[in-house]
């Protein structure tokens, strides 16, 4: 961790059911999701972005976002 300049790190996996979302939230420290099957879009500043299985997305901190399974 330290010698790679972490102070902290969470690690979560989180399944969301087609049409589910997570709520309008933000994090303190960046956060890196990583796809592993499905569909959906990230709000992020006002607009949506599609994304879908295998995509890696960064979320700066502080930043309001959420999370939507399209499918």
């Amino acid at each position: 961790g330290l010698a790679q300049g972490l102070e902290t790190l969470d690690v979560w996996k989180q399944c969301l059911k087609p049409g589910a979302a997570t709520p309008p939230h933000h994090h303190h420290c960046e956060e890196v999701v990583v796809v592993l099957a499905g569909a959906g879009a990230i709000e992020i500043d006002g607009t949506a972005q599609a994304f879908a299985a295998g995509a890696s997305l960064v979320i700066p901190p502080g930043v309001p976002h959420r999370i939507v399974n399209t499918g």
